[in-house]
């Protein structure tokens, strides 16, 4: 018999949409670095933010990574990404 757990069982599995992560991302590192990203440059993949942009504005991101991910999962929850790329 199933039961009402199993049935919303499968809802714990679910993640937040990628743009809402990758606009949350963007306020986060403005927040903290100033830099402004434009959604293009960003892919969310299994748990990780690839950032495709030029290299000093990587390393601004790398010296502020804690407080960003830190501050990303109090924002999403368990659900955030875990690294930045």
């Amino acid at each position: 018999m199933n039961t009402i757990s199993n049935f919303l069982n499968k809802f714990t599995k679910i993640t937040p949409p990628d743009d809402v992560v990758k606009r949350v991302f963007i306020d986060i590192v403005i927040e903290f670095t100033g830099v402004i990203l434009k959604r293009a440059d960003i892919v969310y993949k299994q748990g990780v933010m690839l950032v495709y942009v030029p290299a000093v504005i990587k390393s601004e991101l790398y010296l502020a990574k804690s407080k960003i991910l830190q501050e990303l999962k109090n924002k999403l929850g368990p659900k955030a990404p875990v690294d930045i790329r």
